[in-house]
């Protein structure tokens, strides 16, 4: 999106979109201004990740093994979201809520994988989080070593 910032530098600052071809916000100091484009930098980053958490693994690499396959599907789910986000938030405090609700909620799927991961408990020669530490073939896992301390 194209911006410009249009000003009389006393008391009127403009954000006016190129894309839009109108004004969509006006500010009475560059301090305001400035507090509003960091924010909208802020949710940028949120966007990506999301985007990012959304349609993992897209294009990564995982312990040194490219992952080439698409997630297009991901991809799509999150286009989908934004389109109808932008549509329905009547202001920005509403995007930026929105932006926020998806982030968490993704976020909270995350930690959920970790609580379950951490009933297991992670084998060091194997690199992957084990269930019973009685069956390692290693005897190298984390909890086996603390119990024999």
């Amino acid at each position: 999106m194209g911006k410009r910032i249009i000003t009389n530098n006393i008391d009127k600052w403009e954000i006016f979109s190129t894309v839009t071809d109108s004004v969509e916000a006006t500010f009475t100091s560059e301090k305001d201004l400035k507090y509003f484009l960091a924010i909208e930098i802020v949710y940028d980053g949120k966007l990506k990740a999301i985007e990012k958490l959304m349609s993992f693994p897209f294009h990564c690499s995982i312990n040194d093994v490219d992952i080439c396959r698409d997630n297009f599907e991901g991809k799509e789910k999150y286009f989908e979201w934004y389109k109808s986000e932008s549509q329905k938030a009547g202001s920005y405090e509403e995007y930026y809520k929105a932006i926020d609700e998806k982030l968490e909620e993704l976020l909270g799927q995350q930690e959920t994988k970790s609580s379950e991961e951490k009933e297991a408990f992670y084998c060091d020669a194997m690199g992957e989080y084990c269930k019973d530490v009685d069956e390692c073939p290693y005897m190298n896992c984390e909890r086996w070593l603390h119990r024999q301390a």
